[in-house]
């Protein structure tokens, strides 16, 4: 074999070792950390598509009643029947998910019992283990709960959006409020005549409305601040209307 021969031979080697290790790390990486976002809606059409998939869910925890089956589900709307049933990894990992609940179904009166109305982003891995008779056929295994963005700290966040430091400057007084619009009134808000203010809200986002009334001694008018509820990211900002 002559010296071109091994060099050849080597440099074919070093770029299949090369293809090799980044196969390897892509799988890894999609494996193990990067996380899908998803709707409910379309997960549970083909879970089967999905199973061992790192996922990321929104919607409401629901506490079940179910004879046979899981204690929690998610739902990202009360009205639909979509749903997953929720798992948790046992021992010191184990996450409680009872702090989290939004509604309770009764099984007898089919009906829910609202606890809050705050919907939550589960980041986890899904499960199909197949056709069962008495439980569902898949279900999430939780890994992480991110609640939605408290009130307060969604007010101090938009203190930080132009529109507002520059009234807050010029302010002879000032007022605050916040309202909280889950995912579903959001997907209403972008088909309306508010949409180019609420185009910009991720899928299955929830956000906070905070809107400043800017008093200049005489009259003023008004900001309004969008906030994803989920990451705190300030979306939009928008002057309102002017008082006298």
């Amino acid at each position: 074999m002559n010296e071109h021969t091994v060099k050849k031979l080597c440099i074919i080697l070093a770029v299949a070792i090369t293809v090799t290790v980044a196969t390897f790390l892509a799988f890894a990486y999609t494996r193990f950390y990067y996380v899908r976002d998803l709707s409910i809606a379309g997960l549970v059409e083909a879970p089967e598509s999905y199973d061992g998939t790192h996922v990321k869910l929104h919607g409401y925890i629901v506490e079940a009643s179910y004879t046979f089956g899981p204690k929690y589900v998610l739902k990202d709307n009360l009205t639909k029947e979509a749903e997953i049933p929720l798992g948790g990894k046992e021992g010191p990992e184990e996450i409680d998910l009872e702090p989290y609940v939004s509604f309770v179904w009764h099984a007898r009166f089919d009906n829910y019992t609202k606890i809050r109305d705050a919907e939550v982003a589960i980041v986890g891995y899904v499960y199909y283990t197949g056709s069962t008779i008495d439980a569902p056929s898949y279900y999430l295994e939780v890994e992480t709960i991110r609640p939605p963005l408290p009130r307060e700290e969604a007010i101090e966040i938009s203190r930080n959006a132009k529109l507002v430091k520059e009234g807050l400057a010029i302010a002879y007084g000032s007022g605050v409020d916040a309202d909280y619009y889950n995912s579903s009134m959001v997907e209403r808000l972008q088909k309306s005549h508010l949409r180019e203010i609420f185009i910009g809200v991720p899928e299955g986002h929830a956000v906070w409305e905070v809107t400043w009334m800017i008093n200049k001694g005489v009259g003023g008018y008004l900001v309004i601040v969008i906030i994803d509820a989920e990451t705190g990211t300030i979306i939009h900002e928008t002057m309102g209307v002017a008082f006298d």
